[in-house]
């Protein structure tokens, strides 16, 4: 399990502040409420901002650490083109065995290994 400390909360208070302060000056500038009804508007609104925000605040600090292979997470991201898996891995992978050039079909013909709704082979390598 990875610890994403307290930046998550910090992030969630930082961005509830840039929402809720300037709905507090609108309601106190154009409308002119009283404070018992701005605590009663203000206050469920920001618990309710703050509380829903941790959640997806602490996934993107933790999805942060793993693309930059941090704090535990090994850089599994390799700059190099060499994790391309090969052609037998490939139609291994899609359970297409046997589609070479001497199918056991006997056509004698390569055909290409085609995934669904796909025009290209997916055994040709994307030129980076």
């Amino acid at each position: 399990m990875q610890s994403a400390d307290d930046f998550p909360a910090y992030l969630s208070i930082l961005i509830t502040g840039h929402v809720v302060v300037p709905l507090i000056m609108t309601l106190t500038t154009k409308f002119e409420l009283s404070a018992a009804v701005l605590a009663a508007t203000i206050l469920p609104l920001t618990l309710l901002l703050i509380v829903a925000l941790l959640q997806p605040a602490k996934g993107a600090v933790i999805a942060t650490q793993w693309w930059f292979g941090m704090h535990g997470f090994k850089a599994e991201r390799p700059d190099d083109q060499d994790h391309l898996p090969d052609e037998a891995a490939i139609a291994e992978t899609a359970g297409l065995r046997g589609t070479s050039s001497t199918s056991s079909r006997g056509s004698g013909s390569r055909t290409p290994l085609l995934h669904a709704g796909c025009s290209e082979d997916p055994t040709a390598r994307a030129q980076v």
